[in-house]
This record gives structure tokens, sequence and C-alpha cells, in this order.
């Protein structure tokens, strides 16, 4: 069973994800994320970068441990925007 993962090329983070469909969607998403603030704001000094979809590379017990602490993140970052929305 291949376990799936997006690496961002650049800062060269590894992000596990949950199915190979949830890396594509999240690969994509991070890419039109660079393509938009290039797009914005561009600068000859920005890094280039990517994200493309790979197999995990690190061990089953690493890629559940990053996903459930991917999970956590998102669901603060979720909770803190909703706190902005609602002090406005």
């Amino acid at each position: 069973m291949t376990l799936w993962a997006v690496h961002v090329e650049g800062p060269d983070d590894v992000l596990a994800a949950a199915s190979e469909a949830a890396a594509i969607a999240e690969a994509e998403e991070i890419n039109a994320y660079f393509a938009r603030r290039a797009a914005e704001d561009p600068s000859p000094y920005d890094p280039t970068m990517s994200a493309k979809v790979i197999g995990w590379p690190f061990s089953p017990e690493r890629h559940a441990k990053s996903l459930a602490e991917q999970e956590r993140e998102r669901v603060e970052i979720e909770a803190q925007r909703a706190a902005k929305k609602g002090s406005r």
C-alpha cells in the first residue's frame, strides 16, 4: 500500500496526504497559490517553488503522526480565522 505525500520544492517540505487524490488536490492548491503570489507581486528574488505528489518517503508511523499534526494545525487555523471574522 502506497502512502502519499506532497513535496513542496523550494522550502523542501513534505506533507503527508490521506490518499493519492488528496495529495493531487493539495499539490494543485499549493501550486495555484504560488502562481497567484507570483502574478500579484512578482520579484526576481522569489525562489522557484512548486508542489508535486510523491510516495511518502518515511515510515508509516511517521505518516500517521504527520497527518494527525496537520489536522490539528488545520483546525487551529480555522478557529483563528473564525475568531477574526467574529471580531470584525
